[in-house]
């Protein structure tokens, strides 16, 4: 039986060089953010969807995701982040079975926001990734340009640390001066996993 493992934590916690890290290990890693963001753009049931819940302002004239637009809407209300999220989930959910199905191994699944759309019960363990938030911010500012106002607001939509943890025992803090592969190997270590 292959073990799923996921691995989640806020926005800018660094999710990212850890999958990065565990894929140089050997292992395989499904990344659910970035396949969200490819449903989002290529299949045309969830863009019907999106167009129908959100308006055609939704989309580009090249037909990709107008993010700014969507952004502006769902970080200022959590409804409608959660029925964006019930569009897209669904799919995001059925490519990762298939891709469980291929795999003979350990897999790891990267999702920022599984506590939050109730995914931990698929998985064997749920790895938390942490960092302080004035680390997260500058690390979203220097990857994605934005302001701090806006960063706020995404990860204020997001479950707080705290309240993860009491969820998982398995944590690792990416503040960058604490050793990740030490950490990381510890957590495999007891999932028994290496």
């Amino acid at each position: 039986m292959v073990k799923k493992i996921a691995i989640t934590g806020g926005i800018g916690s660094g999710k990212s060089i850890i999958c990065k890290i565990i894929q140089a290990m050997g292992y395989e890693v499904f990344n659910a953010d970035a396949i969200a963001k490819k449903i989002i753009n290529n299949n045309q049931n969830v863009k019907a969807s999106i167009k129908s819940y959100f308006g055609d302002n939704s989309y580009t004239e090249s037909g990709m995701l107008n993010s700014s637009y969507i952004s502006s809407i769902v970080f200022n209300d959590s409804q409608k982040l959660q029925c964006l999220n019930q569009i897209v989930h669904p799919e995001v959910r059925k490519m990762f079975i298939d891709f469980a199905k291929k795999s003979t191994k350990t897999i790891f699944y990267e999702a920022a926001i599984l506590f939050e759309s109730k995914g931990e019960s698929d998985f064997d363990a749920v790895i938390l990734v942490k960092a302080p938030v004035d680390l997260r911010i500058k690390r979203i500012i220097k990857r994605d340009g934005l302001e701090e106002k806006e960063i706020l607001k995404r990860i204020h939509s997001q479950w707080d640390d705290k309240k993860k943890e009491t969820l998982t025992p398995y944590c690792i803090v990416n503040d960058e001066v604490s050793p990740l592969l030490f950490q990381i190997e510890e957590i495999l270590s007891q999932l028994s996993i290496c």
